[in-house]
């Protein structure tokens, strides 16, 4: 008997979500990650988030290069079981000496169904699909106002889109108010070629502020000048310092409980030898027969 079942809304949001991160991933090139590394520090360690982790490679190598703890999430199943499997590697070298099971640290599902403190990671690495849904606008806008939150403020914002997603009213709006030291460049020409990509790095404000309208009029502008913007080149020193992590009690798990692994682990625990459970997976009906 299940024991949670998700709203008919909530099954057509996952399906139509799920059907657009499939068509729109697109994976970070190592060279792209080896240039982004360069411009970044974290002297006091934090954690890393990932909400659209694809098979996990390049949060993998900047968790690793930086020492930062990693978690993500990824709706698609293969991706999700691939980001776990290159997480617990990483943790079996470098990072064994943090004590938590890798299948604490990525959730298969959509971000939105993560459960997790506000203002709690260190550095958000933002690659989100590339796509226009009816219901959300363009998802790269989405991404970015819904997982904002996320990142403790002095946090630094890795945002990888298409060039013209920042010439958009509503991103370019958005990044003027809740970040500073915005730093914009290209892929290099190999790798921009393609989808025309491009690398924002944004230091979040402590709260959001107006927009400078010079701020926002430029990022437009970096938006339309295609090729003739700036590419990342591999920095001489970093640029930004990831804050130290905040003290705050922190978990991370999925909203959504799987009816099987909450089975499990009543029967490992115990629970689901006690009356209160079996009252609550078997309610007796309130009607009497007869």
């Amino acid at each position: 008997m299940p024991v949670f079942a998700l709203p008919k809304t909530a099954i057509r949001k996952m399906t139509r979500l799920e059907s657009k991160i499939k068509a729109g991933y697109y994976a970070l090139p190592p060279t792209v990650t080896e240039r982004i590394l360069s411009y970044v520090t974290a002297p006091h360690g934090g954690r890393i988030f990932d909400p659209c982790a694809g098979a996990g490679v390049a949060l993998t190598e900047i968790a690793e290069e930086l020492d930062l703890e990693p978690y993500a999430a990824e709706i698609h199943a293969e991706r999700s079981m691939q980001t776990a499997e290159a997480l617990e590697h990483l943790m079996g070298r470098q990072m064994a000496h943090i004590d938590q099971d890798v299948h604490t640290r990525v959730v298969h599902d959509t971000y939105e169904h993560v459960d997790m403190p506000k203002d709690s990671m260190g550095l958000l690495y933002l690659n989100p699909p590339y796509d226009y849904d009816h219901m959300d606008g363009r998802m790269e806008y989405a991404f970015l106002r819904n997982c904002r939150p996320l990142l403790q403020t002095g946090g630094l914002l890795v945002y990888v889109v298409p060039q013209h997603v920042i010439t958009k009213v509503k991103v370019r709006n958005y990044l003027a108010s809740w970040f500073t030291d915005i730093k914009v460049a290209r892929f290099p020409n190999e790798e921009y070629t393609t989808f025309k990509q491009i690398v924002v790095f944004g230091r979040r404000l402590p709260q959001s502020i107006t927009p400078r309208p010079e701020l926002t009029r430029e990022l437009k502008r970096l938006g339309e000048i295609g090729t003739a913007l700036n590419v990342l080149e591999i920095a001489s020193k970093p640029v930004f310092e990831i804050p130290a992590p905040t003290q705050a009690p922190f978990y991370f798990r999925s909203k959504i409980v799987d009816p099987d692994e909450a089975r499990a682990e009543a029967e490992e625990h115990g629970a689901s030898g006690l009356k209160a459970y079996e009252d609550h997976i078997y309610p007796q009906s309130a009607f009497k027969f007869g």
